[in-house]
């Protein structure tokens, strides 16, 4: 990627030098540049041509979309499970009110044999 006297300065040479002077050097060279990574203060800069920012954003595009729809998908199925468990119980309700009632009606049933 990097080009000798290109586009493009070597990392190994930028490494040491600040963020900003890592900006200066990449505009001098007219090559784009992004921020990857973030490790407290320290910044790391990587540089790209524009056909390669293209396609990196590009990538970036549908990994968002994919990570919202999987997002959307989990959303989906909690949901789902909620409402799974709802109706379980409401369920588990209406068994203990039939056998509820059930004994009731054996009780009553029993004192009106008896009389």
């Amino acid at each position: 990627m990097p080009e000798e006297g290109g586009k493009f300065r070597e990392l190994d040479k930028l490494k040491s030098k600040s963020v900003n002077q890592q900006k200066r050097a990449a505009k001098a060279s007219k090559a784009s540049f992004i921020i990857v990574e973030e490790q407290g203060i320290e910044k790391t800069l990587y540089f790209f041509c524009e056909e390669c920012l293209v396609n990196i954003k590009k990538k970036n595009k549908k990994r968002g979309q994919k990570e919202k729809k999987r997002k959307e998908n989990l959303a989906k199925k909690v949901e789902n499970h909620e409402k799974r468990i709802q109706t379980l119980e409401k369920e588990q309700r209406r068994a203990e009110e039939t056998t509820e009632t059930e004994q009731i009606q054996k009780k009553i049933s029993i004192t009106f044999s008896r009389n």
